[in-house]
């Protein structure tokens, strides 16, 4: 089972990389519990879930933004990896993942969907391809379903338990644009303003809207963003509505109310 954390813990090991594993897990240890823990002065709320394998898992709702990250993986260099993602009977597919500051740390581009896939519990695996020609890390873990911590970190944010136009989102769509579809005037978005003096070197905001056979696109919603704090994803939000869309297709129309994400991320030269 997890280790049971006191809040000031639980804080401590959200903020931190746990060590990566440096083999490949191919048996499932027993399943792991969720702590909640709050933190009123950062107007946080998070439920993390550790593994003995090194990875752990967090769901949280800090100062308005809502992030799931993972802990603990094969050091990346880039901005962005892809992890093979299995929740309980589902078949693994890809995942598209933004990597922290700390290389062994990714941060979910569509946390509330894969937030609600774990808190169904069951067994998750996570295949990590492999770097330079090293071999892929596979994980098995057994993770105990959720009754209400995840639950209470997605409320937090304003976020439920079920999102109909969340789940329209194909597995595929998580690296980008649908197939079949491309920017005609893509979104034009403003580096982010200083907050308190202070201004983030490199971030990254994801967004879904609702694609209209017209190429202009509408109900645009903040799916994710990192750091939060300086209104990224306002500021993606509103370029996305000034930006138009085209079918890549020759005599074939964008289908309309067609369900699109996009990520853009930010990058102080």
């Amino acid at each position: 089972m997890a280790r049971l954390f006191s809040i000031s813990a639980a804080v401590a090991a959200l903020m931190a990389s746990a060590a990566s594993s440096a083999y490949a897990q191919e048996s499932a240890p027993p399943g792991q519990d969720w702590v909640l823990a709050e933190v009123p002065e950062r107007k946080a709320v998070v439920a993390m879930a550790e593994f003995d394998n090194g990875i752990s898992l967090a769901s949280r709702c800090m100062d308005g933004v809502f992030e799931v990250t993972l802990h603990g993986l094969p050091e990346v260099r880039g901005p962005s990896r892809t992890l093979q993602i299995a929740v309980g009977e589902e078949e693994p597919y890809d995942t598209a993942w933004t990597v922290g500051q700390v290389r062994t740390a990714a941060f979910s581009r569509v946390p509330a969907r894969f937030a609600r896939e774990l808190a169904k519990g069951g067994r998750l695996q996570i295949r990590v391809p492999g770097q330079r020609g090293a071999p892929a890390t596979r994980y098995i873990m057994e993770l105990d379903p959720s009754g209400s911590a995840i639950e209470q970190t997605l409320t937090a944010c304003g976020r439920s338990m079920v999102d109909l136009r969340c789940q329209s989102l194909g597995d595929e769509i998580e690296a980008g644009l649908p197939a079949g579809i491309t920017w005609s005037s893509p979104p034009q978005v403003e580096f982010p303003s200083a907050v308190k003096g202070r201004v983030p070197t490199v971030g990254f905001v994801t967004v879904t809207c609702v694609a209209r056979s017209t190429g202009r696109v509408e109900q645009c919603e903040v799916e994710s963003e990192h750091p939060g704090g300086y209104k990224m994803g306002q500021s993606v939000v509103q370029a996305a509505l000034r930006a138009r869309l085209r079918s890549t297709e020759r005599n074939v129309p964008i289908p309309d109310r067609r369900t699109i994400m996009f990520t853009t991320h930010f990058r102080l030269q």
